[in-house]
């Protein structure tokens, strides 16, 4: 795997020698554990521009939390300090944008994972970055949490802008997003960085109970400039934190943007609400065993939540002729999902659960199985009339609301042969992840109802 070899690269400060030393981005959540004395943070100050080795075009980040805690418990996770190097890697004059559900210290719940973020925010904004960050302003998953949103806003660290539910939405919904974008890195004057992620930001979210990703895209401004234009509309819509008018968003989807060729495959962004379903579209463009071909297509799901309305029925029941056809699927859900009862028992698909986020969400709950928090698709075959894999994640989940009045992004990366390079090693980056997770869905599958409200 040629991009998995090549390491980002970071700054990890020793705050009892004053020294630095370049660590493997992969092993800097070891790093951060280090001592009870001190709490160690990766920095890269202005002197660390040229000198550390750009990141791939592509790179894929995971929580597993049966992994990543086992050796030190209450680590941060991989997946946070990925997060926390990327906010590191931020130039002194960029502009930093996050989309968060919700960014909270969870009570009860031990972990360093919000910590380092917020100390990376203020390491960002100290150093001259601007920092503005989208929030849903009405939902709160976490009673009695400290909203870390709120306190860096007071702090002046960043700005908050709180939508009133769902930004493009009126009526409620929720601001469901989970993705940040840098706009100058260290690495390359005015290399922009996007990273979509599945987590909300909070403890158990990015280490304690959850599986969760991140896909981190560098230098790509085509990439860039689509989630821009999309924040920029939520921001519109939005009121500047401590204001709140619940009333005054307007109705109106996001622009989509265009296909974006990368080589001679495609990247596709896709925003929502939206009043289409274009995963069921890309599904449609998978055909399990094309003429003159001998390889069975594979088609892999990891995902939060699944529902039987529209939407949700329309990919269940393409799922289904899929596999009737010859596919190989398989999929991970959370159990009390409506999709179960439709797709348990089909030839050729490999159903499997893990407990419900309704479960570990209680704070308190520590002995529930971890849950599945993804939402990423994965595909190995015959895709648009070539031979290809497809790996597609965002922060939509295949629920009615997630469609149609939720803001949520899907990213679709594809790679053919010679092309899309970066994005066959993705794939085999998620395979892995979907592998482990695989592994450890041991809860019983018990159909829905799916919690159409929830969205998390």
């Amino acid at each position: 795997m040629r991009v998995i070899a090549t390491p980002i690269r970071t700054i990890v400060h020793d705050e009892g020698s004053g020294r630095g030393e370049m660590r493997n981005v992969r092993q800097i959540a070891t790093a951060l554990a280090i001592s009870a004395s001190g709490l160690v943070i990766p920095v890269i100050g202005a002197e660390a521009a040229g000198t550390i080795p750009p990141p791939p075009p592509r790179q894929a980040f995971f929580n597993n939390p049966l992994t990543d805690l086992s050796a030190t418990p209450g680590a941060p996770s991989r997946l946070t300090g990925a997060i926390v190097a990327a906010l590191e890697s931020a130039a002194s004059d960029a502009h930093i944008r996050i989309a968060e559900y919700f960014f909270t210290d969870d009570p009860g719940v031990p972990g360093q994972d919000i910590q380092l973020i917020t100390q990376a925010l203020t390491n960002a904004q100290t150093r001259g970055a601007q920092i503005t960050m989208v929030t849903d302003g009405t939902h709160n998953p976490d009673p009695g949490a400290t909203n870390q949103a709120k306190l860096l806003d007071a702090l002046g660290v960043l700005s908050l802008q709180q939508c009133a539910g769902s930004c493009y939405h009126s009526g409620g919904n929720k601001m469901h997003n989970k993705f940040m974008l840098i706009d100058n890195t260290v690495w390359q004057t005015g290399a922009h960085l996007v990273f979509q992620m599945t987590a909300n930001w909070t403890n158990k979210h990015l280490s304690q109970h959850f599986w969760n990703s991140g896909l981190q895209a560098w230098g790509d401004d085509q990439l860039f400039s689509a989630y821009g234009a999309y924040f920029s509309g939520m921001v519109d819509c939005a009121h500047k934190y401590p204001e709140f008018n619940p009333g005054s968003c307007a109705s109106g989807g996001p622009t989509q943007p265009s296909p974006m060729p990368d080589g001679n495959a495609e990247q596709t962004l896709s925003l929502f609400p939206a009043g289409n379903n274009p995963v069921l579209s890309e599904l449609n463009k998978f055909d399990c065993a094309p003429a003159g071909v001998s390889q069975v297509g594979e088609l892999d799901i990891a995902m939060s939540e699944w529902d039987a309305l529209q939407h949700g029925t329309e990919l269940s029941s393409r799922v289904r002729s899929l596999a009737v056809s010859g596919c190989k699927v398989r999929i991970v859900l959370q159990t009390q999902q409506d999709a179960i009862a439709v797709l348990d028992g089909v030839t050729n698909v490999a159903l499997r659960c893990t407990a419900t986020d309704r479960e570990v969400g209680l704070s308190t709950n520590t002995a529930i199985a971890p849950a599945v928090h993804e939402k990423y698709l994965l595909i190995r075959g015959s895709y648009d009339g070539d031979a290809a894999t497809v790996v597609s994640t965002g922060s939509l989940n295949f629920l009615q609301n997630a469609f149609q009045t939720n803001d949520n992004t899907w990213l679709t990366l594809e790679s053919t042969g010679a092309s899309g390079v970066a994005n066959a090693d993705l794939y085999e980056e998620y395979e892995a992840d979907f592998a482990a997770t695989w592994a450890a869905a041991t809860t019983p599958c018990v159909p829905g109802p799916s919690s159409d409200g929830g969205d998390v």
